[in-house]
Formats: structure tokens, sequence, C-alpha cells
């Protein structure tokens, strides 16, 4: 049977004759795009996105957390370079892994999709795109850890007020990553950026 796109809304023909005699291959309702008749004579089917597929993409939700007792993303990145470095010492798979006490219950809709993002001087300045959330035990007691990409991308500063452990960050109230236009910012330090945004010039 020829393959049909995945594309939403394609519309084409297909043979309806299978090894057994007759229906569909079952890849049809195995894919994320469900398939309507709309000539029965010649077998004509449109393709749409499932509504499940659609709902995976809208239903993101991203964490904000505090980098305590970290004054720059410099200072992050060197923290958590140095944690790799132990890990794989210890013959541990060199992850970035942050634990916390409590697990998210939207987990399913930050998994692969949002990012941890990190607030420095009162300042939203940074995310990590979140690979996992699993469940682990220290001393005894179930925590949560939070695997991140090694990659830590900058954003637009955002005031940020203190707060204890995480919250949810919702797509819309998350800062836009750093243009291509701010590459001379995006290249200072923190610090001096810091000192240059407190005197207006940036």
């Amino acid at each position: 049977m020829a393959a049909l796109s995945s594309a939403p809304y394609y519309s084409g023909y297909a043979a309806c004759r299978c090894a057994d005699g007759g229906g569909y291959q079952s890849d049809f309702s195995n894919s994320n795009t469900k398939y309507y008749f709309t000539d029965s004579t010649y077998c004509n089917l449109v393709a749409a996105p499932r509504l499940s597929s659609l709902w995976d993409h809208i239903m993101v939700v991203n964490l904000i957390k505090l980098c305590v007792g970290i004054s720059s993303i410099e200072e992050l990145e060197s923290l958590q370079q140095n944690r790799r470095r132990q890990r794989l010492a210890a013959d541990a798979e060199a992850l970035n892994i942050h634990i916390t006490r409590n697990t998210p219950k939207r987990a399913k809709e930050i998994i692969g999709k949002g990012s941890l993002y990190w607030v420095i001087k009162r300042r939203v300045v940074a995310r990590q795109p979140i690979v996992d959330i699993r469940s682990t035990n220290i001393e005894g007691k179930k925590h949560c850890a939070i695997v991140l990409q090694s990659e830590i991308i900058k954003t637009s500063p955002k005031p940020c007020r203190p707060f204890q452990g995480w919250r949810y960050l919702e797509l819309a109230d998350a800062p836009a990553d750093l243009s291509t236009t701010k590459v001379a910012s995006d290249d200072m330090p923190y610090r001096l950026q810091d000192e240059l945004r407190s005197l207006g010039l940036l």
C-alpha cells in the first residue's frame, strides 16, 4: 500500500486491499495523524492531525528556580562542568542533575518540552532544557532529580522576586532567548552586564 504523507490535511488515494483481502495497515492508527474516508469507491483518504498530537504541542510548561549561591552565569557553567567531571570520575553518567524535594505533578508537560529557568540576582537570565524528571532516594528520603541538558541558554533578563523551591512558569510568561542581534552584550561577562544595566547603559 502506498504510504501517505503525514503532513496535516494531506489527501490522496491508496489501495484498500491488504494481504488478508481487505482493511488498512495498522500503522495508520498508531501515527499522530488520523485518516478519514472521503470516497468509499476510490478509497480516497484525507489526513488530519490527531487532537492528542496537537494537545502535546500546546501543553508545555517550564520550571523556574533561584540559583542559590551563584552570582553569574559563568559561575553556574563552571559549577556544572565540575559536577559532570566528578560524576565521570565516579563511573556515572555525565549528567546535569538538580535535586529538589518536590516532584512536579505536570511532569508530562515538562519533560522534553520545557526548561528550567534560572534566577540570578533577582533576574531570570538563563534556561536549561529539561531532559527527564526522576525519583531518587537520598538518606532514605524521596527526592526529585531534574535532568538538564548541559547547554545553558541565556535569556533576556527579567526581574523576579525571591521565592522558595521551584515554581511553574507558563510559556507565555517565560522571557525570550537572547537574539543574535545582541551578540556584543551576550559575549560580555555577566558581572559587567549587571553593572551596565544598573547604570542604564544596557
